[in-house]
């Protein structure tokens, strides 16, 4: 089997090997598609999507429940529609109650030839009673793989080695291809990453409007620098909502 493309690693989301696009969740569930030549915002999708890929003029989401792989057109007159849905995955039961952002659901993404490669590794969660041994754990872990032609998505069975590759070191070896999240000692800064000589910073903050909005909102903004240049090239509002107000104490 040829290398896959693997997604490129991109704060919140993915990113296209050529840095042209990006697609971020937002705190619905939601991806956003950007364009990171200028920041712009392209579309926000219409249901809740795991970014999964870029490229061929599509963004690959996974949606749940049941798990299945979205097409959306990146960019035109029908950007952000759907171009295709494929077939439920063929996952096991137990793992269609995982949460999106669950570290049990490990799923990789990355083009092969004129094709796109998912392979997934779950692992049940622990729920109580007695911690199941290491041995028990593998056991009990859900590995696959497929493939999904660019025109309606069909699944196609993967070749051995794709789907004999999926786990933990198949996992670590994506990462080590991924470029390095860059510490920070702000703490509004959720994620920071370097890519293509350009600094991104995933950023939160608190906008205290009141009196009409007592609590304020909760605004994240996608900022990039020119880190050559040494200075900020754009910065875009990816979502906004109310912040929440603190519980009330019990008496």
């Amino acid at each position: 089997m040829s290398q896959p493309a693997w997604a490129l690693a991109f704060p919140g989301g993915v990113a296209d090997a050529e840095l042209q696009h990006a697609l971020w969740r937002d705190r619905a569930g939601k991806l956003v598609a950007l364009r990171l030549a200028d920041g712009q915002l392209l579309w926000r999708s219409a249901q809740p999507l795991v970014p999964l890929l870029l490229g061929h003029g599509l963004a690959l989401g996974l949606a749940l429940s049941p798990p299945r792989v979205v097409a959306l057109t990146l960019e035109g007159a029908a950007a952000g529609a759907e171009r295709w849905c494929s077939d439920a995955l063929p996952w096991p039961e137990w793992a269609l109650q995982l949460e999106a952002t669950s570290a049990a659901m490990d799923v990789q993404a990355g083009w092969l030839d004129a094709a796109a490669l998912l392979r997934w590794h779950l692992r049940p969660v622990y729920t109580g009673g007695a911690a199941p041994g290491p041995a028990r754990a593998r056991a009990a872990a859900a590995v696959g793989a497929c493939l999904l032609d660019l025109e309606a998505g069909q699944l196609r069975r993967a070749p051995a080695d794709a789907v004999n590759a999926v786990g933990a070191d198949a996992a670590a070896a994506a990462q080590a291809a991924a470029p390095a999240q860059t510490p920070s000692a702000d703490p509004t800064v959720l994620a920071r990453q370097v890519l293509g000589g350009v600094q991104y910073s995933l950023q939160q903050s608190v906008q205290q409007k009141p009196p009409a909005n007592v609590a304020g909102l909760v605004q994240t903004t996608l900022i990039a620098h020119d880190l050559a240049r040494g200075h900020l090239l754009w910065q875009a509002t990816l979502d906004e909502a109310p912040r929440k107000a603190p519980r009330a104490l019990r008496s």
